[in-house]
């Protein structure tokens, strides 16, 4: 059994799955349903949405980490809400690294971009950025100004670099990288016509792109940099989202509750990579089904006076399911 924590919102992701005999079972949880439970059963456990947590919640749910974690065979929990980093700082580390040619500021400290254009997105949703590009220090001030005046929160405000170049002639292209447990496992790559690839049903895609998405899915060749960007995260699950800039591949983010819903049915993909996103849907479930822990007992929850109340006061509106 998987079991999938989030908040309410992100479930939406589990529900939509289409039904598939070769992964194994799985539920969809709330951290308020695994901070009121007396009882655990066996099973993986997944906390996604980690940087989506305030410090209160993060702790709560690093000890529960830490308790399932500590239960022996059946259990085992992944993604650790006490180390997992949010967007700004993983991309601001992955540059200080050397591993992104790219930074990422907040709105509210005093350093600025030191080349541009720039884009703003929020720190924490994952949605669409908030700007174009800004080809310049008073444009972003000004969004910024603008933003603020709205009513965006000005520390939700995350400012980066851009630093992505096309395929070819309009055609951008981005591709993924799955950690599941101690498997690094490729995708074929997502195409788009504009910089900001979400998703490839946009964009009819050439029958000699995908020559390239073979390479991928045979030889792997993004797993070295996932992995240093995983570790660096504190992730253990999870997805990469990687360009290739100048020969380098440039980890724009990393997200805690991918998108697990097949591509292969895409309309304007073409046979090709149809044809390779089935292969990554089997690998997937193989993944997955590594995860899978044998059915056991339940064991006792954590215990302490702020769970208690937490278990008793039903009235509570706290751990996102308020989300």
């Amino acid at each position: 059994m998987l079991i999938y924590i989030g908040s309410r919102r992100q479930t939406y992701l589990l529900r939509h799955m289409k039904p598939d005999a070769r992964r194994p079972k799985w539920t969809g949880r709330t951290y308020a349903w695994l901070f009121r439970a007396w009882r655990l059963p066996a099973a993986t456990y997944i906390f996604t949405g980690v940087d989506r947590l305030d410090a209160g919640e993060r702790r709560l749910a690093a000890r529960f980490y830490r308790h399932i974690n500590a239960q022996g065979e059946g259990f085992r929990a992944l993604n650790d809400p006490a180390i997992g980093m949010g967007r700004f700082r993983l991309l601001r580390t992955l540059f200080e690294r050397g591993i992104n040619d790219f930074n990422a500021y907040l709105a509210t400290e005093r350093e600025r971009p030191s080349r541009y254009p720039v884009f703003i997105r929020s720190a924490t949703a994952s949605a669409a950025p908030l700007t174009g590009m800004l080809a310049s220090l008073a444009e972003l001030e000004g969004e910024i100004a603008r933003l603020g005046a709205s009513g965006h929160p000005l520390e939700d405000l995350l400012i980066i670099e851009f630093h992505g170049e096309p395929v070819r002639e309009g055609v951008y292209r981005k591709q993924g990288a799955y950690r599941f447990g101690d498997t690094y496992l490729p995708n074929p790559s997502i195409y788009a016509a504009t910089w900001y690839v979400k998703y490839s049903n946009t964009y009819t895609v050439p029958d000699d792109l995908p020559g390239y998405d073979r390479e991928v899915m045979r030889d792997n060749p993004m797993a070295g940099v996932a992995r240093q960007a995983f570790e660096i995260a504190g992730m253990e699950y999870g997805r990469a989202d990687i360009g290739i800039v100048n020969g380098r591949p440039q980890i724009y983010e990393i997200n805690y509750n991918p998108n697990l819903q097949t591509q292969r049915d895409v309309p304007n993909a073409n046979a090709a990579l149809h044809k390779l996103w089935a292969e990554h849907d089997d690998r997937v479930a193989a993944a997955l089904r590594a995860l899978d822990q044998p059915r056991g007992r339940s064991v006792p929850s954590l215990s302490s006076s702020e769970l208690t109340a937490f278990r008793l006061r039903l009235w509570r509106n706290y751990a996102p399911q308020r989300y």
